[in-house]
């Protein structure tokens, strides 16, 4: 036989929770902000040598935000494009570097978020998911570098102040998972 005292206790439980998604506020927000990072691509040369080398982006970027917002927490989803250019320069025994290459892509992000006594900060974390492509040029004389194009996922943290009912600066500081890199986002938000 079933004991009506939890099943009774799991209805207010689920009652408890219906309502307070229920009661979220949803928010969509436009924004344009600033992003860098470094990557790690491959340089080969005529002899199909390989030369670790370092490239180091830097985009402006537009963004779509969604988010569901709860008492103490809440979700995000997003999606953003980006274009600008990247340096690259080779290491080894192999002199190569470019400046200024074009860059462009678009991404999208998954996350979490706490929201502490404050109302006005969220703290939390998401998950990245970007496809770029750069315009590297071959080495002279032959040779090639790797990752033109290149679908990366990572993890970030965030860190959101909201200034007025309307405007907020968000910031993410994170990695791209697999790749020796450091992602550092900054855009203004406003709130449609």
């Amino acid at each position: 036989m079933v004991h009506p005292k939890p099943i009774a206790s799991l209805l207010v439980i689920g009652l408890i929770v219906f309502s307070s998604w229920a009661q979220a506020e949803i928010q969509r927000s436009v924004g344009v902000g600033f992003m860098s990072w470094p990557e790690q691509v491959d340089v080969t040369d005529s002899t199909k040598r390989s030369f670790p080398s370092t490239a180091q982006f830097y985009t402006p970027s537009f963004h779509y935000g969604h988010r569901d917002y709860r008492n103490r927490d809440g979700y995000l989803y997003e999606g953003y494009a980006f274009f600008g250019s990247a340096d690259i320069e080779s290491g080894g025994g192999l002199t190569y570097f470019q400046r200024r290459v074009p860059v462009y892509g678009f991404g999208g992000a998954v996350g979490w978020y706490f929201r502490p006594n404050s109302r006005q900060v969220n703290i939390g974390f998401s998950l990245p998911m970007q496809i770029r492509h750069a315009q590297w040029t071959d080495p002279p004389g032959g040779g090639e570098v790797s990752n033109k194009n290149l679908i990366a996922i990572g993890a970030v943290i965030d860190a959101r102040w909201r200034l007025t009912r309307d405007f907020a600066i968000n910031q993410r500081f994170g990695g791209f998972l697999g790749y020796k890199s450091a992602l550092w986002m900054m855009n203004v938000e406003w709130t449609l």
